[in-house]
């Protein structure tokens, strides 16, 4: 069996920065930030994304891209419809069984959060699963 926790809930957002308000102001969760603001770089938050959640867990807001998959030459787009990001001690060994039963998954390597390789699978309901391992 593969060790795991529940690393994050991904959920779009047409309009990131009422969103990020919603879940901070209305319903009072604390330590939101955008991911520009993690990276240093000012941006507008429609655009972004935003980070509710310290650590291993937390809430993930973004706007769709469309494209995203496009660009980066992968065959599943994790930032439509949202997903489940599970954290597991072996990516590796995850893709090793995903392979031998020929399972397509999208490996994005670790571009969209620092300290974190991730791959992203659809479950047989057709739902995105981000697997993820903290690196580093």
């Amino acid at each position: 069996m593969v060790s795991w926790s529940l690393h994050h809930v991904n959920l779009n957002a047409h309009n990131v920065a009422e969103s990020a308000k919603f879940f901070g102001e209305i319903l009072g969760l604390d330590g939101g930030r955008s991911r520009d603001a993690i990276a240093g770089v000012t941006s507008n938050a429609k655009t972004g994304a935003y980070y509710f959640g310290e650590g291993t867990s937390g809430l993930h807001i973004c706007r769709p891209d469309l494209m995203l998959a496009l660009k980066h030459n992968m065959p599943i787009n994790p930032s439509v419809g949202g997903h489940v990001a599970i954290t597991v001690q072996d990516l590796d060994a995850v893709k090793r069984r995903l392979d031998a039963v020929g399972i397509v998954y999208a490996d994005p390597g670790s571009w969209a959060i620092a300290g974190l390789r991730q791959i992203y699978v659809c479950d047989p309901s057709m739902n995105v699963i981000e697997l993820n391992q903290i690196v580093g």
